[in-house]
């Protein structure tokens, strides 16, 4: 992780940990009106500012004990931190830390994916719970809508063992929640979250959750499995198994284009764990190698032949809309040449988009910040992600085509200018 990336996550975990604080301070009605802002105004020289804006709300303008008592507690977890820092102790101590004390007083987890786990979340799920499980913990693993054609085949060619017998109910004290960027991922099992102690492990840089009592995020880790990964290396003491290995190379291999959008960590992660593995690489990727479906050829297909393209000066910016098979249509979309493909799906009683985008585009558009404002937007929308892949779902019936619309007016605001259609 290089300086500039491990000073951003400082900050955020201060923000995180002002905001708990404040949580306990503050009624819920009061704490939707403030805004906890951040960062270092000097990274040279390790200048940190933490304020509290409170302005949108007269009622909380005589808590100043309360906020400048935040602030201050904001401060000793930065010199904390910074302590690390300076040490070289990788921010991962501190997340660890937090952890294990959350452990201490644990005996029962429920790990929950987003539905219809491609292989990079359920390898991370897969993992999560094998590392719960050689603490000490009952762990189960719960994947809504169950696992995805990839993952299926992955397993069998394998011949990796998963039991899918779901255990995850309300008696569980701690929620993991992996790959998951929304409550809407989690279909029915959000009710099961209620009031529990939250865990998050995961890449995406934006969510539409309730701050959880720990959040394991690392925006710059090209998948979750190379996350958990370096949480389990990086001084849990637990080792992990063949299988677990196995399918956290997977995952990473999965979800960064083949090693496409790889940082110098993720080859060290991945030579951790082709070891542990005790696997020849090439029945690794060979196991990834699968046909793709008729009704999913169809899909694509369809959703290809919907699609309309506009351009925004050198940018390609491509809509469709199908009911399955959104982000397959999204990825075909983009190796076709679109810089950002949104693809729309109507389901029974949601409305759901599904975001790519390439590194060509990545300086001046990130889809998370998109799709976030489009679940503002959209009331009782959520949406989340990372910079070139998100999501958004909408518990209402709205028309996919004034959605995508929508979202590529959304587009034109981040790029400055306004788009015209690409036609024959």
């Amino acid at each position: 992780m290089s300086t500039s990336e491990a000073l951003n996550e400082i900050a955020n975990v201060v923000a995180e940990e002002v905001y708990r604080y404040l949580m306990h301070k503050l009624p819920d009605r009061l704490l939707e009106d403030v805004v906890i802002n951040v960062g270092f105004t000097d990274p040279t020289n390790y200048t940190l500012e933490i304020s509290i804006d409170v302005s949108a709300n007269p009622l909380l303008s005589g808590l100043d004990s309360i906020i400048n008592s935040a602030i201050e507690f904001g401060f000793k977890i930065a010199d904390y931190l910074m302590d690390k820092f300076k040490r070289g102790v990788n921010w991962l101590v501190y997340q660890l830390e937090k952890l294990k004390e959350l452990l201490r007083s644990t005996q029962r987890a429920c790990v929950i994916t987003h539905r219809h786990a491609d292989l990079d979340a359920f390898a991370c799920g897969f993992a999560a719970k094998e590392l719960m499980n050689k603490l000490g913990l009952q762990a189960f693993l719960t994947i809504p809508e169950g696992l995805s054609h990839e993952v299926k085949t992955f397993l069998n060619k394998l011949n990796i063992n998963y039991d899918n017998s779901n255990n995850c109910d309300a008696s569980s004290d701690l929620i993991i929640l992996v790959d998951v960027s929304t409550y809407a991922q989690l279909n029915e099992y959000r009710e099961v979250i209620g009031g529990k102690t939250v865990v998050i492990f995961d890449h995406h840089e934006v969510h539409n959750i309730s701050p959880p009592a720990l959040a394991v995020i690392n925006p710059s880790a090209t998948s979750c499995s190379e996350v958990i990964a370096e949480v389990s290396r990086g001084g849990l003491g637990v080792a992990l198994s063949s299988d677990t290995a196995t399918l956290l190379i997977g995952g990473i291999l999965s979800d960064s284009g083949r090693l496409s959008r790889a940082r110098p960590e993720t080859f060290e992660v991945m030579a951790w764990l082709l070891k542990l593995s005790g696997r020849d690489y090439r029945d690794i990727i060979n196991a990834m190698t699968e046909e793709i479906s008729f009704s999913e050829r169809m899909a694509r297909i369809k959703g290809l032949l919907r699609m309309k393209a506009y351009r925004i000066n050198d940018y390609i910016i491509c809509l469709s809309n199908v009911n399955a098979y959104e982000s397959s249509l999204a990825d075909t979309m983009i190796r076709s040449g679109c810089d950002v493909a949104l693809v729309a799906s109507e389901h029974e009683n949601e409305v759901r988009l599904i975001g790519r985008s390439n590194k060509r585009i990545l300086e001046k558009l990130s889809l998370a910040e998109v799709f976030n404002g489009l679940a503002q937007y959209f009331n009782g929308g959520e949406g989340g992600g990372h910079a070139m892949a998100a999501a958004l779902s909408i518990k209402a019936k709205i028309n996919t085509n004034t959605l995508l619309i929508k979202a590529l007016n959304n587009i034109e605001q981040k790029l400055g200018d306004k788009s015209t259609r690409v036609t024959i």
